[in-house]
């Protein structure tokens, strides 16, 4: 992964007590992050609008070097707030290496704070709560292609017996349930 010349900050040690992303805000530091993005890691809380903000701090590096962004706005179908874009038309192209500087203002202004957005406590607690509310549904569809589910299948082994329910037949109850991402 690169960055931007002359964009990208980096951290010579963490101020703060180490936090649940700890290793996101490593790898962050050695891949040129912006001192904003890993500031808003290292008090181990996150928010969907600092994440939203530095989405549009990579967006904006983007369209600065001309590509064309699609903001999608905002989808909650997994069960939490999360930013969709595409983006495209790097004037460099991507055949010639274009591509890899609309990555590196991701990597600079948003990619980590995306990352641990996606394991902030929040976020989880979204998603369990999003299956919770499709259990029956995805219960009855596994049934339906042959799964068996105990009726204390945690979360982790409802989306594994979901798995092994695609592999097989290629049907993902979760998706039919209606939660698009998990």
């Amino acid at each position: 992964m690169t960055a931007a010349p002359g964009c990208a900050g980096t951290t010579d040690s963490l101020d703060a007590a180490p936090t649940q992303f700890a290793a996101t805000i490593e790898r962050a530091q050695q891949d040129g992050a912006s001192e904003d993005q890993i500031a808003l890691m290292t008090d181990g809380e996150l928010t969907f609008e600092e994440v939203s903000s530095a989405v549009d701090r990579s967006l904006e590096c983007m369209r600065e070097l001309g590509f064309h962004i699609i903001d999608e706005g905002i989808d909650d179908s997994a069960g939490y707030p999360k930013r969709m874009y595409t983006y495209s038309g790097s004037p460099a192209g991507f055949a010639d290496g274009g591509g890899d500087e609309g990555q590196a203002c991701l990597e600079e202004h948003s990619f980590f704070v995306e990352s641990a957005w996606y394991d902030a406590p929040q976020s989880v607690a979204g998603r369990h709560q999003k299956l919770e509310s499709v259990r029956p549904q995805v219960i009855a569809c596994l049934s339906d292609i042959g799964i068996d589910v105990p009726d204390t299948a945690t979360y982790d082994e409802l989306l594994d017996l979901n798995l092994d329910g695609y592999v097989n037949s290629g049907t993902d109850c979760v998706v039919d349930a209606g939660i698009p991402s998990y």
